[in-house]
């Protein structure tokens, strides 16, 4: 197998083409399966910037490096800069789609994320509630990220050993929620539609 090094992003010409910002952006990628953080944010930074340089902002490509980029942050512990880069893909999310979008729930929830590991609890469940309200608002309370949300926001009472009363209730509704899912994807599954003779 060839070193992911190996494979060529046509570095001779550095004129930036969507081709390329692509072929960073799986490289990017590739190195995050491997779990090799630093290198991915490399690629992940350049990706962005050749993206930059070829679109205008706001753009999706932009927000979608920038919101990959924070993850190989957090790995690696870079918080402050983790939360800038979701900071702007926000921004940039709603120039594109306005106030409530799928997009922008995901980078509420991201943020949410990174401060959670910051052990800043509340600023968390600040972002955790507002991705929340928006999930349910657009897809409503049996959406699958409406529950991994709510589960955030419990993870949070729970290690910072507060409100664990609020931490159970959110649970049992989480469950509740994920059981009345279950139950209507086994009831789509087992439709039955019987035969005529032809």
């Amino acid at each position: 197998h060839r070193d992911l090094h190996s494979f060529p992003t046509r570095r001779s010409s550095d004129l930036p083409h969507y081709e390329i910002v692509g072929t960073l952006f799986v490289l990017a990628k590739l190195y995050r399966r491997k779990k090799d953080y630093k290198t991915g944010e490399t690629y992940q930074r350049k990706s962005l910037a050749m993206c930059q340089k070829i679109y205008k902002d706001p753009h999706p490509c932009a927000t979608a490096n920038l919101n990959d980029l924070s993850y190989f942050l957090r790995k690696q512990r870079k918080y402050k800069e983790a939360i800038e880069a979701l900071e702007k893909s926000l921004n940039l999310s709603k120039q594109l789609h306005g106030e409530k979008h799928r997009e922008i729930a995901v980078a509420h929830f991201n943020i949410g994320r990174t401060y959670q590991q910051q052990k800043q609890y509340d600023r968390a469940r600040t972002h955790y509630t507002k991705a929340l309200a928006m999930y349910q608002e657009i897809f409503g309370e049996e959406y699958s990220l409406y529950a991994f949300t709510q589960e955030g926001i419990c993870q949070t009472y729970i290690e910072e050993k507060k409100n664990l009363k609020q931490a159970i209730e959110l649970l049992k509704k989480t469950i509740a929620m994920k059981k009345r899912k279950e139950e209507k994807e086994i009831g789509r599954a087992h439709v039955w539609t019987p035969v005529t003779d032809q």
